[in-house]
C-alpha cells in the first residue's frame, strides 16, 4: 500500500471511530461531562461548548459554572465563552457564581481566586455583547479587581454593563481613562467623600459636600471631579459640579 492510501485509510478510520463515538454519548453522558469539567478540566478549549446549554442546574440550584467558581477552575470558566451561559443565575439560596468564589487564606489561593473572579467578569461582558461587537483590549486590575474593556463596533451605553466593570469606546480613549483604574467596588475605601458621592451618584450627598465648602476642583490620583463625571456618562452630575464652578477646561 503506497503512502497516500496509507493516509487516506487512516483518515477514514479516525472518522468512523470519531462518528461512532460521537454517538455513543446522549444527552445525560454530555450533561455528565460537563459537571465533572467544572471541577476538574483544565486543559479544555472554547470550542468544546460551544452553542452549549451551560445552564444546567442541581438539588441545590447550583449550576457547572458555580462549581468552577468554588473550584477556582478559571479555566473551565474561560471555556464557556461561547457556550450559552449565564453568571447572574442565582442557586436556591441567592446565590450567584461570584458569590461562590473563595475568600483567600493565604497568598497561593488569593491568587487563584483573583483570577476566578476575573474569569467570570470577562464571561459576563463577553456573554452581554455577544458578537455585536469585538473586544479590542481587556485590563484587570489585580490590586484593585477593576476590570477595564474597549470595545468597538458599538457603544458602551447600547449595553448594560455590569457594576464594576468600566467600557471604553475604541474610538473614546482618552484622558479620562485614568479613572477606570482608581474606583473599585469599594468607592468608599480610601475614596475622598466627593468621590464617592460621583461613583455612587448620590446627588443629595453630592449638593451637602458641595454646600460644605469642599473644593470642586479638588485632585485624587490626577483624577478631577468633573471627569470623574463625565467618565460615569452621567449629565446630572455634570450639572451640579459645573454649578458649583467645575473647571471644565482640564
Amino acid at each position: 500500500m503506497n503512502n497516500s492510501l496509507k493516509v487516506r485509510y487512516r483518515g477514514f478510520i479516525i472518522a468512523c471511530v470519531s462518528m461512532l463515538f460521537s454517538y455513543s454519548y446522549g444527552d445525560g453522558d454530555l450533561e455528565a461531562r460537563l459537571w465533572q469539567a467544572a471541577k476538574t478540566d483544565n486543559s479544555c478549549k472554547p470550542i468544546t461548548y460551544r452553542g452549549m446549554n451551560a445552564d444546567l442546574y442541581n438539588e441545590y440550584g447550583q449550576t457547572p459554572v458555580m462549581i468552577a467558581a468554588e473550584m477556582n477552575n478559571s479555566r473551565f470558566i474561560d471555556c464557556l465563552m461561547e457556550a450559552d451561559v449565564d453568571v447572574t443565575i442565582a442557586d436556591n439560596y441567592g446565590r450567584t457564581a461570584f458569590d461562590y468564589v473563595k475568600n483567600p487564606q493565604s497568598k497561593p489561593n488569593e491568587e487563584y481566586s483573583v483570577k476566578t473572579y476575573s474569569a467570570l467578569q470577562k464571561l459576563e461582558v463577553h456573554q452581554l455583547i455577544g458578537d455585536t461587537v469585538r473586544i479590542t483590549k481587556e485590563e484587570f486590575d489585580y490590586k484593585k479587581y477593576t476590570y477595564t474593556i474597549w470595545i468597538e463596533g458599538a457603544l458602551c451605553q447600547e449595553f448594560l454593563i455590569p457594576e464594576g466593570i468600566k467600557c471604553f469606546e475604541k474610538e473614546k480613549i482618552n484622558r479620562t481613562d485614568t479613572a477606570s483604574m482608581i474606583f473599585d467596588k469599594d468607592v468608599n475605601r480610601g475614596v475622598p467623600p466627593l468621590f464617592a458621592a460621583i461613583q455612587n451618584r448620590s446627588y443629595e450627598t453630592l449638593l451637602d459636600i458641595l454646600d460644605d465648602g469642599t473644593d470642586v476642583n479638588m485632585k485624587f490620583k490626577r483624577v478631577l471631579p468633573l471627569m470623574h463625571a463625565i467618565y460615569q456618562n452621567d449629565d446630572k452630575l455634570v450639572e451640579i459640579l459645573l454649578k458649583y464652578g467645575a473647571n471644565p477646561n482640564f
